[in-house]
Order: structure tokens, then sequence, then C-alpha cells
């Protein structure tokens, strides 16, 4: 481990990883968890393996393993050698602003340890600063329109309640593979937009949700939706009219920072059920909130 020269090797996150040149980029939301695979050549299988930070000198390990033993646990960090793949894996839980900063993944070796630099990004878990209100009126039906970019189009889609993304695909009230009860989810790939609709509004369906487009390597994207349902004074007609609220997708990054966009609303009348279409403009990069 004294050696100057870092021998660099394939990293891959399964939360998100991206190249910068000799740097490996891993995110994930605070209180949620980060994923980080780290493969190595055949003839390393024996071999130690670690994860440190600052000079990764004897008090800089994080966690390790040792001599026939491939897995272990150290705090909110875990550590298992799949010996068979040729694949590490250091799982962080818990994560928090504190796990932030440059750690490097490294196999234990005569003469010259093998070393990958790992930055290790937590971005606070919530979204987002523009929301696109929406109006109904209880057992009237609501349905709201999600885009997303065109590389997107074989990803999942999914809806949920509330505004934290680390949770929002585990407690997902409808996906585009599986629609529930009130909930359904329609993806239609050629105008690149998903559309969620809920029949027999109450007003106990009142609050916030999140638009959610599943991305293998990053963050996912999502967009925020207010509903708010209100009582119905009057007798609904046989066939109520849905509503049809259009949301802009905002992207949620690496970025320490907070989404900044400006937005133009235009609620529906809650007297009828006639289409309305809010958007949100925003610049394709937003960046979170630190």
């Amino acid at each position: 481990m004294t050696s100057l020269r870092r021998v660099f090797f394939s990293l891959s996150a399964a939360l998100w990883s991206v190249s910068i040149a000799e740097e490996i980029v891993v995110s994930g939301y605070e209180g949620g968890e980060a994923e980080i695979s780290c493969s190595y050549g055949h003839g390393y299988e024996n071999y130690k393996k670690y994860l440190c930070n600052r000079g990764c000198g004897n008090s800089d390990i994080v966690i390790e393993t040792h001599l026939g033993v491939h897995h272990t646990k150290k705090g909110s960090f875990s550590l298992h050698d799949d010996i068979k793949r040729r694949v590490f894996t250091v799982n962080v839980t818990q994560l928090t602003l504190q796990h932030a900063g440059i750690y490097w993944c490294a196999v234990s070796r005569y003469g010259k340890d093998i070393y990958t630099e790992i930055r290790l990004q937590v971005v606070k878990d919530w979204c987002c600063d523009n929301r696109a209100l929406v109006q109904g009126n209880s057992q009237a039906s609501v349905s709201v329109n999600c885009p997303y970019k065109p590389q997107h189009k074989e990803s999942q889609k999914y809806f949920c309640i509330g505004t934290r993304p680390s949770t929002c695909l585990q407690q997902a009230t409808v996906t585009s593979k599986h629609n529930t009860g009130r909930f359904s989810l329609h993806d239609n790939n050629a105008d690149g937009v998903f559309t969620v609709t809920i029949t027999g509004l109450t007003q106990k369906d009142s609050g916030m949700y999140l638009c959610g487009i599943r991305v293998d390597r990053g963050l996912d994207v999502y967009s925020v939706v207010h509903l708010e349902v209100k009582e119905t004074t009057t007798p609904l007609s046989p066939s109520p009219m849905t509503l049809v609220t259009t949301v802009t997708s905002v992207t949620s990054t690496s970025s320490l920072s907070s989404a900044s966009t400006s937005s133009s609303l235009m609620p529906p009348s809650s007297a009828g059920f006639t289409n309305s279409t809010v958007t949100l403009h925003h610049s394709d990069t937003i960046p979170l909130e630190h």
C-alpha cells in the first residue's frame, strides 16, 4: 500500500457509477443505501480486499476481508467477496452526509496494491422544489401524464405517494409492470409519456405523489404532483369526464444542490372536468440541495 502507483481496475456501482477521467462517482440518498461492486482479475481470489479513505494507511481502512473469510460487516459498511465471479461488493446502509467523500476500493497484494478511486456523494432524500397542482372532485377520476426522454423508453415507470425518492419504487401504488385497485398506469412509448389514472377519488387521496422513471445506472428521474380532492356539492353525472394533467419530469442528479425551476400552473376549474395541462419549465440539468 506504500506504492505511489495506483493501478485502476473495473468498478461498477449498482446504484450509480459514472467514470469521470480516473474517478468513479457513486451516489445514494440520505437514509438509503449505496452498493459498490468491484471486479478483479484471475488469481486474486484469495487476496485481501478492502475499502479505505484518506491516505489508505492501516488506520484508514474502513472495512476489509481476512484470510479465508469472504464476508464481513463493520458499522454501516459490509463487504462480500464472491470469488467465483471475482467481484467484491461493499454495501453502505443508513447513508448520512458524513459518508460523502473520497474512498479507495482495493486489492492487497505483494509489493503493489491495486486501487480505484471512488467519490461517494449523498443526496438529500427529497423531491422537488416545483410541483404541479392537480384538483379533482370526489367520486370522479383524474389522469396525470408524465413525459420522459427517448432514452427512458424501455425503463420501468412508477407512481408513489410522498416525496421520498429512496422509497418510492418499493412503495409504489402502481408500476408499468403492475396495476392495482383504483390506480392504473399506461405507458405510451410512441409519444414518450406514461399516464396514471386514479378512479373513485376520495379526500384521502389528497397529498403529494411522485412520477418515477427507473434508471439502471444513475438516480431515478422524478416529478412531483400535488393532488387536491374536493367533496362534490352536486350529484355527479353518470359519465363524468376525467381531468388530464401533464407534468414535465424533473431529473434528480448526484449534484448536492436544490432543484430550481420556474413553473406555469393552470389549476383546473373545480366546477367541471374540462381537460387542463400543467407544465413545469426547467433546464436539462437540475442540481439538488446541499
